[in-house]
């Protein structure tokens, strides 16, 4: 996982986005993602997923640094 951003967070929710890659057969998948988080105190670590996109990086892309 790489670049990891926060990119809004407001009251209940927090909106993050992240590159990360998957091997998959033996080659990389490479993926940008963004996970929207809430607030739940009975959740691991005090926050549950509420959504969760996935949008493949071409096959020529380059790993996140």
């Amino acid at each position: 996982m790489a670049n990891v951003r926060t990119r809004v967070e407001r009251d209940e929710h927090c909106l993050v986005t992240y590159e990360e890659g998957q091997r998959i057969d033996g080659d990389w998948d490479w993926r940008v993602s963004s996970g929207l988080f809430r607030r739940a105190a009975d959740a691991p670590n005090g926050v549950e997923w509420v959504h969760l996109h996935e949008t493949r990086l071409s096959e020529d892309a380059e790993p996140p640094t």
